[in-house]
């Protein structure tokens, strides 16, 4: 197992999933957390918004009580997250959002995590360091926001803004996925969820393999049917990577490692 340490002001907090320090971190904040979501309907039979997080469980059913994940895109702590209920089973990881009220909440309901105000771009646009970037936002009267004035779309692609033209604009700093994973000494993921708003596959592309272990990947691929989902870029790129689509949710494609063998077994009850 490996273990993230600070490495940066940026980093809120330890994650040492090798260790059994997980339960005793459960104060009593975590669970009127916990019951405050449950309260709300924000924790029900699943937490993603096509129920994706069910598949992702059932990936990680026997083979994992304890792991990391990486949210790029992670919106809300507990409405519409891929993240939530492996969190709540004692997984530790890193959420990275653009939006300044999505951190907020994330710091608030799951301190444990690291939580990142960080917009992810294409390592094409990242000069190193620092760099700030135009976030875009829809009108507040043009669209439905959710706790502390969150909504999923926005983005920092200026043809997605263009596109639902999107007007009002803040700046947030920026930064590429092989930036962040070396920043945090990541070496092993046991689920990366991408969900960034029209950069999704660019942002698989920067990722080295060679360097970073993932077990799994859950992606927006926008597909009209299953056969082009199944013959898309985002699939075709990551079969290459040693990668098997093993589920596919509304616009999410869910795949599993090939050599992580145990995970695609679990995936169809052949266990």
């Amino acid at each position: 197992m490996i273990a993230l340490t600070p490495s940066s002001s940026i980093l809120t907090s330890t994650i040492e999933p090798s260790t059994n320090n997980y339960r005793s971190n459960y104060t009593m904040k975590n669970i009127f957390t916990i019951l405050s979501a449950l309260l709300k309907g924000q924790l029900k039979g699943h937490t993603g918004q096509w129920a994706e997080d069910v598949v992702v469980r059932k990936l990680f059913l026997r083979s994992k009580k304890q792991g990391i994940y990486v949210d790029l895109g992670a919106h809300h702590p507990f409405t519409h997250s891929n993240t939530a209920w492996l969190w709540f089973k004692g997984w530790r990881g890193i959420n990275v959002d653009a939006n300044r009220h999505s951190i907020t909440l994330f710091n608030k309901s799951r301190p444990n995590d690291t939580n990142l105000n960080l917009a992810i771009i294409p390592s094409s646009q990242y000069t190193g360091g620092t760099r700030a970037v135009d976030l875009y936002l829809p009108d507040e009267e043009s669209c439905e926001t959710g706790d502390h004035g969150i909504t999923a779309t926005a983005s920092v692609d200026s043809d997605i803004a263009s596109e639902r033209n999107f007007q009002k604009t803040e700046k947030v700093d920026a930064i590429d996925v092989l930036t962040l994973f070396k920043q945090h000494h990541l070496t092993e993921i046991d689920y990366l969820n991408i969900d960034v708003e029209g950069l999704d596959f660019q942002i698989l592309q920067d990722i080295d393999y060679n360097s970073v272990k993932i077990h799994a990947i859950s992606v927006e691929d926008y597909c009209s049917s299953i056969h082009a989902a199944v013959e898309s870029e985002t699939t075709k790129y990551l079969q290459q990577h040693g990668y098997d689509l093993v589920s596919r949710v509304g616009p999410t494609s869910i795949f599993a490692l090939r050599e992580s063998d145990r995970l695609i077994r679990n995936i169809y009850n052949l266990i």
